[in-house]
């Protein structure tokens, strides 16, 4: 049993990657700019109030930490990458005063990738991605070069299942009522359910000498389009129209997609003995959406109470 910091506890990847590392035994504190996750909290997930922007209020837990696990993809100082990367030092710097290396586990993502059709792509393949996601292709070879601090990158495609939070654009139609396609409809990503990935770095905590130093692919078997992907979603929520077809994104998240990237997660099987063990995600596309269309309803409902309460108190 270890002791392990997540950074962005709250979030899609971070809450299911503290329960299923609770699940496994481990002393999970979670960081969250809430001050209280009732999610975690009600599975014996310690939840801290704090911001990977102000590590100076989260020192004593940096330093009674054995892992760090960091899901923050903050740019809220114009740079990506900028806030991870003085996590990692401080985590290095509390290393060093107790005279223990840490392990430092970062997430990245398949994106960084870029547009690389006709291939299936290895850790070993080249980064392409240019522009705003640039920073995190350099973090990630300082993540596993850094001597010292242990470090471990892991690189999912794209997360579903559960909250389903990166696939909410590709779940509802637009303002008008209708399924947009948007830009190429035969761009391909690799997929991930989230409790796959949530028991991969599980896998990742619980083999420290395979993990350190080391990149890892997290895609499951998934091989569907853009089109086939926004289509089903739409039957599933019970849409009989034609699909529109629209303008690639100028500009957000949905931009960074306009890519071919399929990659492969063989390393991961091999050197870990992972398996996922609820692909692809074709098998069960009326799952998944009923699944996110719960989680959405649920979300809305908690917004509006909130509002209410808070237009009622000021009254």
């Amino acid at each position: 049993m270890v002791k392990i910091l997540i950074f962005g506890a709250a979030g899609y990847i971070g809450s299911a990657t503290a329960l299923a590392l609770r699940r496994a035994g481990h002393t999970v504190v979670g960081v969250s700019r809430q001050s209280s996750v009732p999610e975690l909290e009600q599975n014996e997930v310690e939840v801290v109030k704090g911001d990977i922007n102000d590590l100076k209020s989260l020192a004593s837990y940096i330093e009674d930490a054995d892992i760090v696990i960091d899901n923050v993809m903050d740019m809220s100082s114009g740079k990506m990458c900028a806030s991870n990367a003085a996590l990692l030092k401080a985590i290095e710097s509390a290393g060093k005063r107790n005279g223990e290396k840490r392990r430092y586990i970062y997430t990245s993502g398949g994106l960084v990738y870029g547009d690389q059709p006709g291939k299936v792509l290895t850790e070993t393949d080249k980064l392409l991605h240019t522009g705003v996601i640039t920073p995190r292709l350099e973090f990630e070879q300082t993540t596993i070069k850094n001597t010292e601090v242990s470090g471990t990158v892991v690189r999912p495609g794209f997360v579903y299942g559960g909250k389903s939070a990166e696939m909410e654009q590709w779940m509802m139609p637009n303002k008008d009522g209708q399924w947009v396609l948007a830009g190429d409809p035969d761009k391909i990503w690799g997929w991930i359910h989230i409790q796959d990935l949530a028991n991969l770095y599980v896998l990742v905590v619980e083999q420290p000498s395979v993990a350190a130093g080391q990149i890892f692919n997290a895609v499951d078997s998934t091989r569907v389009t853009y089109a086939q992907m926004h289509t089903a979603f739409a039957r599933a929520s019970g849409y009989k129209g034609e699909m529109v077809r629209g303008p690639p994104p100028k500009e957000g998240f949905l931009a960074l997609c306009e890519v071919r990237t399929i990659m492969s997660a063989q390393k991961a099987r091999v050197l870990l003995g992972w398996r996922p063990k609820l692909e692809p995600l074709n098998d069960h596309y009326d799952a998944v959406y009923k699944a996110w269309r719960a989680n959405h309803a649920a979300k809305t409902a908690a917004a509006s109470a909130a509002a209410a309460a808070a237009k009622k108190e000021s009254k």
